[in-house]
């Protein structure tokens, strides 16, 4: 607002014009306010409804990724036929039994302090016929190479006496039964008390899929062996495991304990 005292030396003309340049400058800074208040009220509803806008967004993009699941299920994967049925892991009735004939498990304790848990599976030739029934169903081998399997399997059977063993130690370094300097060693004894040692010991994949599936107490916590025992007596040429053996024990020895698994054999005519 222009003072008066101004007002009363200003000429009328030039009274309208400072008038004027005031009432514009008032607009333009009003206008200004406007602009700047009507700025800072979007900003906060833009924030206010960012978060809903989000979710909306997020929830619309599940339910595409849905459908197009549901589709490639329904339609691209072709008709359905039926579901099968998985609580059951083995495919004949008989390998689950003979599976836990076969198979033993020990532990070394230290006063309360657990050093070993070892469980291991004879690979007899009763055992490795329902293997190979299991295997073949779950291969879905013909019968030709069922057969052929079974008769690789038996011959395996009759040149060596072969054991899957898995064995979790606290220290993992320690678990080291494939090396020549282990902490560990592992005999073979009959009744007569004839003892052999194992002619390999392997280190197999305890990841493998087959492996875990066949031998349900292999674990990520485990490493899993295959030790092979000759079928005779080195120096004798002596069948280890004769008409007369009625049990045999596997020993895991070392400093840090002694355990033994005991299986008790029946010997076919």
């Amino acid at each position: 607002m222009i003072p008066e005292k101004i007002v009363r030396m200003v000429p009328g003309n030039l009274l309208l014009a400072a008038r004027a340049l005031h009432n514009a400058t008032f607009f333009r800074q009003a206008r200004k306010a406007k602009i700047l208040t009507g700025g800072i009220h979007w900003v906060f509803r833009g924030l206010k409804f960012e978060a809903c806008r989000r979710i909306t967004e997020k929830w619309q993009l599940c339910k595409a990724l849905a459908a197009c699941i549901l589709f490639v299920a329904v339609v691209g994967c072709g008709p359905v036929g039926r579901f099968v049925n998985s609580e059951e892991p083995y495919r004949t009735e008989d390998y689950h039994g003979e599976f836990e004939r076969w198979t033993r498990e020990a532990r070394i304790y230290r006063g309360f302090d657990m050093e070993l848990i070892v469980s291991a599976t004879f690979k007899t030739a009763d055992y490795r016929r329902t293997y190979a029934k299991e295997y073949a169903k779950t291969y879905l081998l013909s019968d030709e190479d069922e057969l052929k399997f079974e008769q690789d399997q038996l011959k395996a059977a009759a040149e060596f006496h072969d054991f899957v063993m898995a064995t979790f130690i606290p220290d993992d370094k320690w678990n080291d039964f494939e090396k020549k300097d282990s902490i560990w060693k592992i005999y073979l004894t009959n009744e007569a008390n004839d003892r052999i040692s194992p002619v390999e010991i392997r280190k197999l994949n305890r990841k493998d899929p087959t492996i875990a599936q066949f031998f349900p107490y292999v674990s990520p916590w485990r490493q899993v062996y295959s030790l092979r025992f000759p079928v005779t007596i080195p120096g004798r040429e002596v069948a280890f495991i004769g008409p007369d053996t009625h049990s045999i024990t596997l020993t895991v020895t070392g400093v840090r304990g002694t355990c033994d698994m005991t299986w008790e054999l029946k010997i076919e005519d």
